[in-house]
């Protein structure tokens, strides 16, 4: 995971799919402990228009792993918003040393595709 990049001064970022949260809650508790500082950007999770059934079991885990760790995320519906939520996001992980989620439904995925 990308928490050892704090170590030596970078500001980690971690990019994975909803199961990718389940896959690493014990990596996300001991970066928690740790106060180690990573944001988190999950796409096929449990927001809007997840398409296919073989990601329903990426559906059932990010939101509520990153709540029993209690994580803090935001669900990133407009691509507008995109650099307000990572600047925010990067403050509130910078100030506070904590992992951050920020949830990217696929309808946002597409249209950041679609505008390149």
């Amino acid at each position: 995971m990308a928490m050892g990049a704090f170590l030596v001064g970078k500001r980690p970022v971690a990019l994975m799919e909803g199961s990718g949260i389940g896959m690493s809650a014990l990596i996300l508790a001991r970066g928690i402990v740790q106060k180690t500082p990573t944001m988190l950007i999950i796409g096929h999770n449990s927001t809007l228009g997840e398409r296919y059934d073989y990601h329903g079991a990426t559906r059932l885990v990010a939101e509520p792993v990153l709540r029993a760790l209690d994580i803090p995320y935001h669900v990133l519906f407009d691509p507008g918003d995109i650099r307000k939520v990572i600047v925010e996001a990067q403050a509130t992980i910078e100030g506070q040393r904590l992992p951050f989620g920020i949830l990217v439904p696929s309808h946002v995925i597409r249209e950041i595709g679609e505008s390149r």
